[in-house]
């Protein structure tokens, strides 16, 4: 668990955990990146008070490390065999989560990670349950190039993975979403699980990403994707990864945040026929016409 500066919602995130019961034993890594609220204070009571409190190992930084580099941090101070994540504005809301996906992990070697189902929690108090992987993408078992294809369908309080090969370079710190460069990162070593079971809730709204404007969520994405595309060892997925760089570019993003190399490629004429025929591009404009004045033929 990582946090800075969110003393309304910590002692909700650490109880979550805490509560948790498991027939092993398991312990919280929380890295307060030198908060400026009252967090510091909140944890400290909230680990006094808890009957579990034991179980965390608390650590306040004494400089603002940046998100990234404090999740690396805390990262590499687990030494479970397996490592969940709970960012410090989520909350756990069932507490057999860990055991039931622990199980799974353990009677399931071909599988890396395994999430779940979330609540997704608004400022405005109203809940709906996990649109994004509901309407998007609802497939039990995926991979890395599900992830890589459908962008990050994985939210962050409802993962659990095997800690064995968290080697994170300089690169994932430079990572505006440090989440999906990690699922990527893990994926590369085996299947991913869904399971259906909602057993957390992810605040919207108020975390780093999901508080940004439309178009400062598509700039950080698209930086991402370049990250890892230039970085992750399977040569497929980087290649998936540079298709959505370009969709992107083309797609989401305003005019003056498109790159004069890209803008340079599209005007060439040859641009369009790499990636689609004639045939299918002269079916696409008529399909476009017809829908348009809703011609009958």
């Amino acid at each position: 668990m990582i946090t800075y500066n969110q003393a309304e919602f910590i002692q909700q995130a650490i109880i979550g955990v805490l509560n948790q019961k498991c027939n092993f034993e398991f312990e919280l890594i929380l890295s307060n990146d030198s908060s400026k609220d009252q967090s510091n204070q909140i944890i400290l009571n909230t680990i006094k008070n808890h009957p579990n409190g034991g179980r965390v190992k608390y650590f306040f930084q004494a400089n603002n490390l940046g998100m990234n580099k404090n999740l690396k941090f805390a990262l590499e101070n687990c030494s479970g065999k397996y490592v969940a994540m709970c960012e410090g504005d989520d909350y756990w809301i069932d507490t057999l989560k860990l055991q039931k996906q622990v199980d799974f992990l353990e009677a399931n070697d071909d599988f890396a990670l395994c999430f779940h189902s979330v609540d997704v929690l608004f400022q405005d108090g109203s809940i709906v349950k996990d649109f994004f992987i509901k309407d998007v993408f609802d497939k039990s078992d995926s991979t890395i190039y599900d992830l890589a294809a459908f962008g990050n369908y994985i939210h962050t309080p409802s993962v659990v993975f095997r800690n064995n090969f968290l080697k994170l370079s300089d690169n994932f710190i430079k990572s505006p979403i440090g989440d999906y460069y990690l699922w990527i990162l893990i994926s590369q070593h085996g299947k991913i699980k869904k399971i259906s079971e909602v057993m957390a809730t992810y605040r919207i709204g108020v975390g780093y990403f999901s508080s940004k404007s439309e178009e400062d969520r598509a700039f950080l994405f698209l930086s991402t994707l370049e990250l890892i595309s230039a970085n992750v060892e399977n040569r497929t997925v980087s290649q998936v990864l540079k298709c959505k760089i370009d969709a992107l570019k083309f797609r989401k993003l305003p005019h003056y945040l498109r790159n004069s190399h890209f803008n340079d490629e599209f005007s060439n004429p040859k641009f369009i026929s790499s990636f689609i025929s004639i045939k299918t591009l002269i079916l696409a404009i008529f399909e476009k016409v017809k829908r348009r004045y809703k011609l009958i033929f």
